[in-house]
């Protein structure tokens, strides 16, 4: 790890409600859960970021899911963690010198708020370009990638193995979302690889670019990546 990069941000999503929907919405939480063993990793801290700032909550479906779960049900009792929610940071006000790895969480609050960000991308390319960081999305979260270049000022993923929730999953959920995010990334060329409906499903590519499917590969997802921040870690 490049001296003074401690950081691994969780980036979330603010939005709560969807155009034209009854349902709210908010981030995943079963996936934010299991990154939180990031925090084990040593001389690393997490950070809660969001593209407005301040809270960001979790969708009503994933949170039911969680409280059904022990471990998960932890995550959303702790203390600490609430306060970080009720609290995250601005990604404008994010110090991307200080950076080594980010994370984007899904849920579709993310369909709206990540892809009208200006700050993400351009988060998203000083880490991976300029700090040789690693970059994790998983479910929806791989949304945050649409707008983000290359050094060629290309799109970013074109050519690039990446996987999101399908739009499979998506139908079957039958909630009302704006648009799929594995048209949205095959339109500027990314290799979307998906696949059976709500199985694990995690790609890696190019050794720093990870994601995961759907809260489903969560586990192997957080796994995968604190294995490739400790790797990276060690260099």
């Amino acid at each position: 790890m490049t001296h003074g990069k401690n950081q691994i941000v969780m980036i979330m999503t603010n939005t709560t409600q969807l155009k034209g929907s009854q349902n709210t919405t908010g981030f995943n939480a079963i996936e934010a859960e299991y990154m939180q063993k990031l925090q084990q990793e040593e001389n690393m801290k997490l950070v809660f970021a969001s593209p407005r700032g301040g809270e960001c909550r979790m969708s009503p479906r994933s949170k039911e899911e969680a409280e059904r779960d022990p471990n998960l049900k932890e995550f959303i009792e702790n203390n600490h963690v609430c306060e970080c929610l009720k609290n995250t940071k601005r990604i404008s006000e994010l110090n991307s010198e200080e950076i080594f790895a980010v994370v984007l969480i899904g849920g579709h609050g993310c369909l709206i708020d990540f892809p009208q960000s200006n700050e993400l991308p351009q988060l998203l390319q000083n880490v991976w370009y300029q700090n040789r960081g690693i970059i994790g999305a998983i479910g929806q979260g791989s949304i945050a990638l649409l707008n983000m270049k290359s050094d060629k000022g290309q799109p970013f993923l074109k050519s690039r193995r990446i996987t999101c929730m399908s739009n499979e999953e998506e139908k079957s959920l039958k909630e009302e979302v704006p648009y799929y995010v594995e048209e949205k990334l095959e339109s500027v060329g990314a290799r979307v690889e998906t696949q059976s409906p709500f199985k694990p499903n995690v790609i890696v590519e190019e050794e720093r670019l990870i994601s995961g499917q759907n809260p489903q590969s969560s586990h192997e997802f957080s796994q995968r990546m604190y294995e490739m921040i400790k790797r990276h870690n060690k260099m």
